[in-house]
């Protein structure tokens, strides 16, 4: 009886020690522009995964509770371009940290529909806004939040830790679609 109680009690004990192993390996670092200074709500997320997070006004992020493995981390910001690094994770603490370099894409017309179907705009069975690049331009956003917010009045955005969330006329993004050039976003 005494070895089946010694037994069940190391196999407790190593249970519990490599649970907290786990709950100990974290993903950290800083994200920054070209200039160095931090980039504040940054997407830090990990490819085909749903664990992600977005940095502080330091630029900073913490990703915790991680099992080590190999992930894709992908880093995004709006206007700057997109960062894609192959991360092995061990026990501890993890350090990565990116600084982003500005990007040359500028944005073109953009129209918004209810429908993914084409239609000509004056024949749309949905509120549809479309949105020239010459009205694009002449706003000079730093974002799509704040391009849309300046354009159009029916838009809202609610901000998250993932990003932003946008509704229109009362509608959740599971109903609104956003086409750039002909293509979904």
């Amino acid at each position: 009886m005494q070895k089946f109680i010694f037994l069940f009690a190391s196999l407790l004990l190593g249970a519990l020690f490599s649970f907290s192993l786990a709950q100990n390996v974290s993903l950290a670092g800083t994200i920054s522009d070209d200039s160095g200074q931090p980039l504040s709500g940054a997407h830090v997320f990990l490819q085909g995964t749903n664990i992600g997070t977005a940095t502080n006004n330091q630029g900073e992020y913490l990703i915790q509770n991680l099992e080590p493995d190999t992930y894709i981390l992908n880093v995004s910001f709006s206007g700057v371009k997109h960062v894609k690094d192959s991360v092995n994770i061990t026990s501890g603490l993890n350090k990565h940290s990116y600084q982003m370099s500005e990007s040359t894409n500028n944005l073109g017309e953009v129209v918004v529909t209810g429908t993914g179907t084409p239609h000509h705009l004056k024949n749309a069975p949905v509120p549809t806004e479309l949105i020239s690049s010459k009205a694009i331009s002449s706003v000079g956003a730093n974002d799509f939040t704040e391009l849309m917010m300046a354009l159009s009045p029916s838009f809202d955005f609610n901000l998250g830790t993932m990003g932003s969330f946008m509704t229109i006329n009362g509608l959740r993004n599971d109903f609104i679609v956003v086409l750039i050039n002909g293509r979904r976003t």
